[in-house]
């Protein structure tokens, strides 16, 4: 998992997501592979697979203990 930091959301280069492999709707906007989360809302579209706190952001598989440190 990664992270990409941009100030304007808007201003993602999903093309060049898409163009390293990554899936994405680009009439519905959404991906089963990334998703954009806003930092004064939440996610752009549904994402079962991740969780976040406004802080940090993990798979909802992530072990259990590092879950407990940033919760």
């Amino acid at each position: 998992m990664f992270s990409l930091a941009q100030i304007n959301i808007d201003k993602f280069d999903t093309d060049r997501l898409i163009s390293n492999g990554l899936s994405y709707n680009k009439d519905k906007h959404t991906s089963p592979d990334f998703v954009i989360l806003d930092r004064y809302n939440d996610f752009l579209w549904e994402a079962k697979w991740l969780k976040h706190n406004s802080v940090f952001a993990w798979h909802i598989e992530t072990n259990s203990a590092v879950k407990k440190r940033v919760e």
